[in-house]
């Protein structure tokens, strides 16, 4: 199992064991398995994967860093929301306002 945590400014998103993670790094996906080496690196805005049990849950994520060391996953990230949880509605706003240059 991997400890994962996955931290913003403002909470502790998630903090639990999990059998794999999947993020979006500089270089493009990448997986992370129990046993995995010793690992940095920054994360792209995107979607976050982790599985448990068999059960996969989604997050949409900004950048961040990401750390791997002895089975424990650090995200570091300035935002970091549930799929089940956006805002549907929200999230049109703030792409309308982000493509208008506002």
């Amino acid at each position: 199992m991997l400890n994962l945590e996955i931290i913003t400014p403002e909470q502790t998103v998630v903090k639990e064991e999990v059998d794999m993670v999947e993020a979006k790094g500089a270089y493009g996906e990448f997986g992370i398995l129990p046993g995995h080496t010793q690992f940095l690196t920054t994360l792209e805005i995107g979607e976050i994967r982790y599985m448990k049990g068999g059960v996969t849950t989604h997050l949409s994520s900004s950048s961040g860093f990401l750390e791997v060391v002895e089975d424990k996953v650090v995200m570091l990230l300035d935002t970091a929301e549930f799929a089940a949880d956006i805002d549907v509605e929200r999230a049109k706003r703030a792409l309308e306002r982000a493509e208008s240059g506002a």
